[in-house]
């Protein structure tokens, strides 16, 4: 005879419904969260750097054309260098559009996370069906809606990027 904690708990295929639908959105989801996470954090990064050293650029270079020339040698060298750099500067940062990716990233992973917890409260209301073929189907729709909603999230974010990339055209010849 064998010990009663020894034998294996009878399975609950409604909590393993739920565990498999779990884990699927964690794969699914939960990397697109990870994405967005550290995507955000890049260009926050370069814009702030960026912003930061246009600002102090900009500011010196009226300061350093105005000291006499014999506190800075080569003085017109040097005021050319700092126009340089603040074109150099805002070029990148109008290229790179490092502020819009910084805004769109942070905003699909706000609406990623509003999505998941919406879904999780559906989770919960399936559970409150009596009837665990009622349960599962309601969580199974909660997790469709879930990955619709998420897509639709994808490819607004992708299209925003797409938006302002300038491809190359060629004009016809008159």
């Amino acid at each position: 005879m064998t010990d009663i904690a020894e034998r294996p708990a009878p399975r609950d295929p409604t909590a393993d419904s739920f565990a498999d639908l779990r884990a699927l959105v964690g794969r699914h989801i939960g990397t697109g969260l990870r994405w967005y996470d550290v995507h955000a954090s890049r260009p926050r990064y370069w814009f702030r750097i960026f912003g930061s050293l246009t600002i102090l650029l900009s500011i010196s270079l009226p300061v350093v054309s105005s000291l006499p020339a014999t506190i800075i040698p080569q003085q017109s060298l040097v005021v050319s260098l700092i126009a340089l750099g603040i074109a150099l500067i805002a070029a990148f940062s109008t290229f790179f559009r490092w502020n819009e990716a910084w805004h769109a990233n942070i905003r699909a992973k706000l609406e990623l996370e509003s999505l998941l917890y919406l879904w999780e409260l559906q989770l919960l209301e399936a559970k409150q069906f009596r009837e665990p073929d009622k349960q599962v189907q309601a969580a199974i729709a909660a997790t469709r809606q879930l990955f619709t909603e998420a897509a639709k999230v994808d490819m607004l974010n992708t299209e925003g990027y797409f938006r302002h990339v300038g491809f190359p055209s060629t004009r016809e010849q008159r």
